[in-house]
């Protein structure tokens, strides 16, 4: 795995540096502070080709880091390192649509042709708890559901365009079906019982106002609060805004996108 390297743009995060480095069994798993975006691509010089993978937060501005990262700045230091004649990025933060609608073909066959995969668009991207076995251990963490699907095809690819190639617009097509099809099972298995507990659980908080309100009373001028009523309350409050938040995940309609799509039909792995 020489040729895999890990950039965490975090800082104080070298106890999981060491966890990546162990697990994956890949020695260079450095830290922002130690090197720079722009360094590790000037230093990759001896390849030709760049396969980038990129996921954290984003937001409608930029991709989330140290240094926050605007589309503009990605695509020049991708264009900097000029020993890369091709470079791939997949994007699996919420709104890497800001990152589509660049300039990022080549110009008179110069420099290097940049295909951009997007998870979603100028949304939220959505995430899943999972787990894997590394040896003899089993890690969880929240993976994204489109680099997911991306892993998902690179283990076990397919050619979706029937060209006899697999290429960088397979895995697009691949993982972004994987993630509608998973919002669809979700939707069909788990939508329905989410709906009924959101409404049983606003009922029941609404009834607790009410039997609040009808309980209120003052000592000295003073409202006196009843206090088991207000903490089951509370209890129902966090209970409604986790059931939302569930309930919007399942809405939510994440469309990948890609950009140069041309060369993503040429570029094969």
């Amino acid at each position: 795995m020489e040729n895999i390297r890990i950039l965490i743009d975090s800082q104080g995060q070298d106890a999981l540096r060491q966890k990546l480095s162990s697990l994956l069994g890949i020695e260079n798993v450095e830290l922002c502070g130690t090197i720079s975006l722009e360094r590790l691509l000037l230093e990759e010089k001896n390849y030709k080709s760049l396969v980038f993978f990129i996921n954290g937060h984003g937001n409608h501005e930029c991709l989330m880091a140290e240094i926050p990262i605007k589309p503009s700045v990605l695509i020049k230091y991708i264009k900097n390192a000029t020993h890369f004649e091709r470079a791939v990025v997949y994007l699996g933060q919420c709104f890497a649509g800001i990152f589509n609608y660049q300039p990022v073909a080549k110009i008179d066959n110069e420099g290097c042709d940049i295909v951009i995969v997007g998870a979603t668009n100028l949304s939220a991207s959505i995430s899943i708890s999972t787990s894997e076995n590394f040896g003899l251990e089993r890690v969880s963490w929240v993976a994204n559901l489109f680099l997911m699907g991306l892993f998902v095809w690179f283990q076990h690819p397919i050619d979706i365009d029937g060209d006899d190639r697999l290429t960088v617009a397979d895995s697009y097509k691949f993982a972004g079906s994987y993630v509608n099809r998973a919002l669809h099972t979700g939707n069909k298995n788990t939508f329905p019982n989410l709906l009924v507990d959101l409404v049983q659980a606003v009922t029941k908080y609404k009834n607790l106002t009410i039997e609040k309100n009808r309980k209120k009373f003052y000592v000295g001028g003073v409202e006196l609060v009843d206090l088991p009523i207000e903490l089951e309350q509370k209890a129902m409050r966090e209970k409604i805004d986790n059931l939302s938040s569930q309930v919007a995940i399942l809405l939510n309609r994440q469309e990948a996108w890609i950009l140069n799509a041309i060369p993503a039909q040429q570029i094969e792995y």
